[in-house]
């Protein structure tokens, strides 16, 4: 059995690599369902102190999403001249470009949702 910080881990990573309202409001649906099936919902109390733990601990982190390992260096040299250590996650999937994930803010400049915007426009 998962703790609640697990599926609060796992939910608020899923919510920030959402690319919509649309999908999060499904991530959140889905992971009250998950609550209710293992008998978790009465402790919605603890879920929302341990959500804004979460919230506080990445209040000062950016977290730079990277799609290839080379890519660190550039963004290292960036950061050093302002005192600010960021944790980096190399994902593929993303193809080329950068996310950057700060307090609630999502920047997202990588090729895989330009991609995806440009699907979404064509269809």
């Amino acid at each position: 059995m998962y703790s609640l910080s697990h599926y609060v881990e796992a939910v608020s990573e899923m919510l920030l690599q959402a690319k919509d309202s649309k999908e999060r409001e499904s991530i959140t649906s889905s992971w009250f369902k998950l609550l209710e099936k293992h008998h978790r919902l009465e402790e919605t109390e603890k879920i929302g102190k341990i959500i804004e733990a979460e919230i506080e601990k990445r209040k000062d982190k950016i977290t730079v999403v990277l799609s290839e390992e080379k890519e660190k260096e550039v963004w290292k040299k960036y950061f050093s001249d302002q005192a600010i250590e960021p944790e980096f996650k190399i994902e593929p999937k993303i193809i080329g470009g950068t996310k950057l994930v700060w307090k609630n803010l999502l920047v997202d400049n990588s090729i895989s949702t330009q991609l995806e915007k440009a699907k979404r426009r064509l269809l």
